[in-house]
């Protein structure tokens, strides 16, 4: 996944950024979360990020992680502006597979405060930013048709071959583990959503 600044113009004193996520690892769990400082040196002033982390919660099966670039040198009259890559984020299937919805939270750009630029105190400003839902599937690629190896997208006819094995279990000659999203020995209704639910992914 990646997090991005999307049309930012007229900004002051555009200082730094973080990016926060929260997760429940048997869902989804953040591999890692790594920032990138490119947007940030367009103030001129030397950039700074520290370490990314990654902190799951052992007892409330949950996790955040949070990646953070601050500038380092005397207040730009402006901040970068445009479109910007602030960091990537790598996620791995957690235990169970399913289909989750993520939404990456508002106001991730923070700006430098209490600074005088041209003998004027910068007041604190908010930059507008777009909140982003997204759908992820925890699951086995569905690219199961044509045999042997699927075409490496998933179309009708890779749900029609799940579906058309509705029903059989682990010791029917047609079942095929590929077959099986979920790998709970049977297909399922809940694989064939799930395959339907990746239509038109590339595998």
């Amino acid at each position: 996944l990646h997090v991005w600044a999307r049309n930012v113009h007229d900004t002051v004193g555009l200082g730094g950024f973080e990016v926060k996520i929260s997760y429940i690892s048997w869902l989804l769990a953040v591999n890692s979360i790594v920032e990138d400082s490119t947007w940030l040196n367009e103030t001129g002033r030397s950039v700074t990020c520290g370490a990314s982390t990654v902190t799951p919660n052992l007892e409330t099966g949950g996790g955040h992680a949070n990646a953070v670039c601050n500038t380092i040198g005397a207040p730009p009259p402006f901040g970068p502006e445009g479109d910007g890559r602030l960091a990537t984020i790598t996620v791995k299937a957690g235990a169970v597979p399913a289909i989750i919805t993520l939404t990456l939270d508002e106001r991730s750009l923070l700006v430098d405060t209490g600074q005088v630029v041209g003998g004027t105190v910068i007041s604190p400003q908010e930059i507008p930013t777009t909140k982003l839902s997204l759908q992820i599937v925890i699951a086995k690629c569905a690219d199961v048709a044509p045999l042997p190896d699927g075409d490496g997208f998933v179309s009708l006819s890779d749900i029609f071959a799940i579906a058309g094995r509705f029903g059989m279990v682990s010791s029917d000659p047609e079942w095929g583990l590929k077959y099986d999203l979920n790998d709970d020995g049977s297909i399922t209704l809940i694989d064939i959503f799930t395959a339907a639910a990746q239509f038109g992914l590339a595998c």
